[in-house]
């Protein structure tokens, strides 16, 4: 999908921050066949069944119809149109079936807006937990931005009070790790890492969400420019550049 110009990501953390550690994340995905009978294994042990259908194995509801699962897709971007066909097929591989439902990309946000059913709360990406969103979806494809260097940002996404927990994840470990990577206790860099480091493996463990990749970005310029530096994004250091 990205012509080689992108890796696993398993972690919000990507591998060139400082804050990174491997050695605590599970590697879903690396063994497909394995994983993908764990898979199986998981949904059933959830209390779902499956059945004979059309001749392969699906997995079904209480009523027995067979589940397919609603997967809003921005229908201007023909990169997400092509990555939503691939989890498809790998869904399809374990007995889940998944309808497409192409929006545009304003229509599909307004979708994933939730709130708490009978109450004034205007619609938001997280009214807390027993809130549920204004359309019904199951799955959908999503971009998250965050200094590799400075990760406070990815709380956005993960704490319980993020503006981004669309997905309502709610983990009191989870706060309390943003809290003291917050806290004067969290400046020193070796406490700092050990925080994410168990921030990280509680993600990982609790998998809210599933993580794709990081993808890379091929940047040119002339010999004359003087003064790039690689760094948390390509123009961090802009005010340094120069023309010799």
């Amino acid at each position: 999908m990205y012509q080689g110009y992108a890796v696993p990501a398993f972690s919000f953390i990507p591998p060139y921050s400082p804050w990174y550690d491997e050695s605590v994340l599970n590697k879903y995905g690396m063994s497909p066949e394995a994983d993908q009978q764990k898979a199986i294994d998981l949904i059933k042990s959830a209390g779902y069944e499956q059945k004979e259908v059309g001749g392969r194995m699906v997995f079904v509801d209480k009523d027995g119809n067979p589940i397919k699962l609603i997967f809003p897709v921005d229908m201007g971007s023909d990169f997400e149109q092509n990555l939503a066909i691939l989890i498809r097929q790998n869904l399809l591989g374990i007995g889940l079936d998944i309808t497409p439902k192409f929006s545009p990309r304003d229509m599909l946000y307004a979708g994933l807006m939730n709130k708490v059913p009978g109450s004034s709360d205007q619609p938001s990406l997280n009214n807390g937990p027993r809130a549920v969103g204004s359309q019904p979806w199951d799955l959908a494809i999503l971009s998250t931005h965050a200094n590799p260097l400075a990760l406070g940002a990815s709380s956005d996404f993960f704490s319980s009070t993020g503006r981004f927990n669309l997905f309502g994840y709610f983990n009191d470990k989870v706060d309390a790790l943003y809290q003291r990577a917050r806290s004067a206790e969290g400046v020193s860099p070796q406490t700092h890492k050990q925080i994410y480091t168990e921030l990280s493996k509680t993600i990982s463990d609790d998998q809210p969400v599933d993580f794709l990749v990081f993808y890379n970005d091929n940047y040119v310029f002339q010999n004359n420019v003087k003064g790039v530096e690689p760094g948390p994004n390509m123009l961090y250091n802009y005010q340094f550049w120069y023309l010799q």
